[in-house]
């Protein structure tokens, strides 16, 4: 048993490949199994303490998906916007491109409304289609306890269309 996962999937995720193309850092060895996981399962809650290199996980990972054309919406406290901006352009430039970050309190508005506010140039780019990424998850929760339906419904509904959800905290107990 490793991590404590059955062995079947724990051979799945250690046999993963990944490339993280354009990735300018040397990853640990639990960092490379977080990501083979992350690959693997598609929807995850990345849960460790702080300094561990969770941010670092992440922009791998984005690195190891078709990022130069895909679209990665990225929530988060607001205080936390500009640490993900300096994380991502020594370690992934290309990828800044293709990341919108917002914050915490944009979520009251609903997600149908965050494409009004695209065609009328408030944001710069469209509902992602790939990735959601919500750092400081158990946070979010406690501060907006509704939007926990939203992102089940964009769990539930981006299963089919491809969508990878990516929860990560510091403090992962009870939160899910």
């Amino acid at each position: 048993v490793l991590y404590g996962l059955p062995e079947d999937l724990a051979r799945e995720i250690q046999e993963e490949s990944f490339f993280p193309d354009g990735l300018l850092c040397t990853l640990r060895r639990y960092q490379e199994w977080g990501i083979k996981y992350i690959l693997h399962q598609k929807k995850v809650l990345l849960g460790d303490e702080m300094g561990l290199g969770k941010t670092v996980q992440i922009i791998a990972h984005l690195c190891c998906v078709d990022a130069a054309t895909n679209k990665h919406l990225i929530i988060l406290p607001t205080s936390l916007v500009y640490n993900w901006q300096n994380e991502v352009q020594p370690f992934a430039p290309q990828l800044m491109k293709q990341l919108t970050f917002v914050s915490y309190d944009m979520l009251r508005i609903h997600i149908n409304d965050y494409i009004k506010l695209y065609k009328q140039g408030r944001v710069k780019m469209p509902m992602p289609h790939l990735i959601i990424i919500v750092d400081e998850f158990a946070e979010l929760k406690a501060e907006y306890p509704d939007f926990m339906k939203e992102i089940i419904s964009a769990a539930r509904i981006g299963r089919t269309l491809g969508v990878h959800l990516i929860l990560a905290t510091q403090k992962p107990a009870g939160i899910v």
